[in-house]
């Protein structure tokens, strides 16, 4: 948010309605992939992580809720589910899964955002399928 100068983040129906028009996911591999093939950045030592996203309303969906059906009231976000992070604890929301190179320039190499109770290593496949110069992570 800081580095694209915004002080809260856009409303989710307006980040569903940009990622069906913007692949957000195959630009940021496409803009990974032309880094390496260009020499650009070295793809040898990459480096993957992923950080939660809290749901921006606030308004939260509790399990036994979710298992039910149960919808307590309009505008919470269905997509977004509980995960749990060392640092932050219980969030209701959506994580973010990035690679990148390490180095002098870094730059993201691939990028994917699924529900927050998706774990890491369900998602390292797809992080590092088209890169195929790796040799450390």
């Amino acid at each position: 948010m800081k580095s694209c100068g915004l002080d809260t983040l856009p409303d989710r129906r307006t980040f569903d309605r940009r990622f069906k028009i913007l692949p957000v996911g195959s630009m940021v591999h496409t803009m990974g992939k032309r880094f390496v093939v260009e020499k650009i950045v070295d793809a040898s030592i990459v480096s993957i992580d992923s950080s939660m996203i809290r749901a921006e309303n606030g308004r939260v969906w509790h399990r036994k809720q979710m298992v039910s059906g149960y919808l307590p009231r309009s505008g919470i976000d269905t997509d977004a589910k509980w995960g749990f992070s060392g640092t932050r604890g219980w969030l209701f929301g959506y994580k973010l899964h990035l690679s990148c190179s390490i180095g002098k320039l870094v730059v993201p190499l691939s990028a994917c955002i699924t529900p927050a109770n998706v774990y890491d290593n369900q998602m390292y496949q797809e992080l590092v399928e088209h890169l195929h110069a790796i040799r450390y992570v």
